[in-house]
């Protein structure tokens, strides 16, 4: 999204050093726009969870797969879910998002759904990606899934 980039932008002037020369920042919409291509690392941060249909969500793998080059990273960062081991506080955030999914904002239905480590890695390898590592946790619930194209 184009609002996302300038604030991106800023963030990245605010690091300074040469970190803008580095990274190249592209805003559109990630299901109708083709992304850049080729490319070394594909993050895609909190948009999962909020479609339900997991056929949007293999189309994402799959068109990160595509713009990465050999030896790429593709990394999505969520709330994931890890099937083994499902717990009360997995629960709770399904409940939240139930009731969230219940919700409208401005007309437009919420459409959110639990994102699982077993769903995201057969995702990636179907597509041909390697995924050897375990999500790696970050702040609070989210973690960082990675894969790579070989």
């Amino acid at each position: 999204l184009p609002r996302t980039v300038a604030i991106a932008e800023k963030r990245m002037a605010a690091i300074g050093g040469d970190v803008a020369d580095r990274i190249k920042l592209v805003g559109g919409n990630c299901f109708e726009d083709d992304l850049p291509t080729p490319v070394d690392v594909v993050i895609i941060a909190n948009v999962m969870h909020g479609f339900d249909n997991d056929d949007l969500r293999k189309l994402l793998v799959k068109k990160a797969h595509a713009a990465l080059s050999p030896g790429g990273v593709f990394i999505v960062i969520e709330d994931i879910i890890n099937t083994g081991q499902l717990n009360e506080s997995a629960l709770f955030w399904q409940m939240s998002m139930d009731v969230t999914r219940a919700c409208s904002d401005h007309g437009h239905r919420h459409q959110h759904a639990m994102l699982t480590d077993v769903g995201l890695k057969s995702w990636c390898e179907a597509v041909g990606f390697r995924c050897d590592t375990e999500p790696i946790s970050l702040v609070g619930s989210m973690q960082a899934a990675v894969a790579v194209k070989p």
